[in-house]
């Protein structure tokens, strides 16, 4: 449901770039990649998936 993957979103930029970050599969991921409009997919290096932190301002 949107509700649900509005759950996964965790940053999103827009100053620069338009760009967000979420926790998605690679499949997911893969979909994303072929959209109209979707320059690249990339993976996080800023997440600590195992303690589930961002490390960004909240």
């Amino acid at each position: 449901s949107e509700e649900e993957a509005k759950k996964k979103i965790y940053n999103v930029s827009c100053e620069r770039y338009f760009g967000f970050g979420c926790e998605i599969d690679e499949e997911t991921s893969n979909k994303l990649e072929g959209l109209p409009g979707v320059l690249f997919v990339l993976p996080d290096s800023y997440v600590d998936p195992e303690n589930k932190d961002y490390g960004g301002e909240n």
